[in-house]
């Protein structure tokens, strides 16, 4: 009877862990396209300007708050889309038509 409450012990952990996602939603799919393709830009603009991780970092956390997300909500998201490799695909390929309708934007800009 002492081994009981050992054997409920793995139960409970699993339990509390798994509901403990639930308040943690998956992103509305155009919020994350637009928040991805931002995330992208800003990578390689860390890479080109030779930012270090803190400044990096800095500049995603700004990118964090400017969509109202966090490390959770965006971890979450991305392991929903992960799961399969053609929603996935279907994604990345979403992501990809944004980063070019954002540089058509930029291209169209008036230069000042």
């Amino acid at each position: 009877m002492r081994l009981f409450p050992l054997l409920i012990a793995p139960c409970v952990v699993v339990v509390s862990c798994s509901t403990e996602n639930t308040n943690i939603h998956v992103i509305e799919e155009q919020k994350f396209i637009n928040f991805y393709a931002h995330l992208m830009i800003l990578q390689e603009e860390a890479k080109l300007m030779g930012l270090d991780s803190t400044a990096t970092r800095a500049h995603v956390d700004s990118l964090y708050q400017a969509y109202h997300l966090t490390d959770e909500q965006i971890k979450t998201s991305l392991d929903e889309y992960k799961k399969d490799l053609s929603t996935w695909k279907r994604f990345h390929d979403k992501v990809i038509q944004r980063l070019e309708q954002i540089q058509k934007e930029e291209t169209n800009k008036p230069r000042r």
